[in-house]
């Protein structure tokens, strides 16, 4: 049987490489199942055994040796555990950090060159995996080492990529960033559109983020004195509404808030028509169900047992006892055979409605539940429903 378990790390340095070993302890058992190692060049390389298992449903166990199954039971199934395969990725095993915090000054006694930039990354980083990867970026490029520091005190250690490194800063994006030390996490596109625009970072930054960079995009905003979000709204409503957004007529209308207004009164009548067409759905299933219920339906005294067929029947039984049929979703559940409703009528009135298994088990039985303390059924109701739960047939399929 395998088992969730807590783990320990143990970490190993040395000049070319950073290798973590996982240690899964269940009870009085420990056995290493993962090692995780980083190499200075930039490789990655995980080995785990075979004890190290996954299930979807339940995340990561371990199946230590001579244990007679890898299987589990989840919600009375049973499940199979998938061995660990490498799938790119570090698997998420939760572990004491107690080690770890030692693991800097391990890094800058291995690698004294690169001391001041794993002080500046560490006082804003956490996870030693994130700052290891900085370092294999001063390996790949050491003459850029000093530009890697002076963006790690600035705090835009964000813009150390391979990609900015490989290009490299020009004056001016490094003067920028002098400039605007109080923005920590810049973003080297928004810097250059900032620049060559000569807008606010902000605005920049959110031209960026949205629309890479579309200056005509952000002028039209200007002018139109409104702002990404609500034209990211406006474009989501067009696409919904299968408009050629690549047509300049609703990529830039000439009234941003009329177009808006337009859009979301066309959204809110397809919901409405397809909200409508749905209910349409769900009542003919309903309506379906009359031959079982005319088949099955009992008049005991004055009260009426018998399954609804009509949708506006559930409506009504709802809003007159104050139950929640309509707003959880019953009389859905009801139309496609999920739940198995009984109403029952006093004097052709809504009182009570039970809902039953195909086994005929009651499962709930409610009259009228806004007022909570007559809500449940008396014992002579009961017996009265199971009365008619016996002239039934031995599984009920409405």
């Amino acid at each position: 049987m395998a088992h969730r378990c807590n783990y320990k790390v143990y970490f190993e340095t040395t000049s070319d490489r950073i290798t973590a070993t996982y240690i899964a302890e269940w009870k009085n058992r420990y056995l290493d199942v993962l090692k995780h190692t980083l190499y200075l060049n930039g490789e990655e390389k995980i080995f785990a055994r075979d004890n190290l298992r996954w299930v979807s449903l339940g995340g990561w166990f371990v199946a230590f040796p001579n244990e007679k199954e890898t299987m589990r039971y989840y919600g009375g199934d049973k499940v199979k555990l998938d061995e660990y395969r490498e799938w790119g990725k570090m698997p998420t095993l939760y572990y004491e950090e107690d080690n770890e915090t030692n693991i800097i000054d391990r890094l800058k006694e291995n690698y004294p060159q690169y001391k001041y930039l794993i002080q500046k990354l560490s006082n804003n980083i956490k996870g030693y995996t994130t700052i290891y990867k900085y370092l294999q970026l001063a390996y790949k490029y050491p003459n850029k080492l000093s530009v890697m520091e002076w963006l790690a005190e600035n705090r835009q250690e964000n813009l150390i990529t391979d990609y900015n490194l490989k290009k490299g800063f020009s004056v001016d994006v490094i003067n920028y960033i002098k400039e605007h030390k109080d923005i920590s996490h810049l973003y080297i596109k928004a810097i250059e559109l900032a620049i060559k625009s000569k807008a606010e970072y902000c605005d920049c930054y959110e031209a960026v983020c949205y629309f890479l960079g579309d200056l005509k995009l952000r002028d039209y905003l200007d002018k139109q004195k409104t702002n990404v979000d609500y034209y990211k709204d406006y474009k989501k409503m067009c696409l919904k509404l299968k408009k050629n957004f690549d047509d300049p007529y609703w990529k830039y209308p000439k009234d941003i808030y009329k177009a808006h207004n337009k859009a979301m009164q066309e959204i809110k009548a397809l919901d409405e028509a397809k909200a409508k067409e749905r209910l349409q759905k769900i009542a003919e299933k309903i309506r379906q169900k009359i031959k079982y219920s005319k088949k099955h339906n009992l008049v005991l005294d004055n009260l009426e047992f018998y399954f609804p067929y009509e949708l506006d029947d559930i409506v009504n039984q709802a809003e007159t006892l104050n139950q929640c049929l309509i707003t959880c979703d019953y009389h859905i559940k009801y139309a496609n055979n999920e739940k198995i409703l009984v109403f029952v009528k006093k004097n052709n009135k809504p009182y009570a409605t039970a809902e039953i298994t195909q086994e005929k088990e009651i499962r709930q039985f409610y009259l009228n539940e806004k007022d909570r303390d007559k809500c449940h059924p008396t014992k002579r109701l009961k017996e009265k429903l199971n009365i008619f739960l016996d002239t039934l047939p031995k599984r009920v399929l409405i």
